[in-house]
């Protein structure tokens, strides 16, 4: 349901958000498949600080 109300974990800017204006605004939302994402994300290996 695009209603959904999420709460980010972190300061993303403010207190809430919908599940509708993430999709809508989100870019890490908008990859065509799991592979897509992943590359975009360096290939799934996470870098340590």
């Amino acid at each position: 349901d695009d209603q959904t109300l999420l709460f980010p974990g972190h300061n993303y800017g403010g207190p809430f958000s919908t599940l509708g204006d993430e999709k809508r605004q989100n870019p890490f939302l908008r990859f065509a498949s799991l592979g897509d994402f992943l590359r975009a994300m360096g290939g799934g290996r996470i870098v340590l600080p």
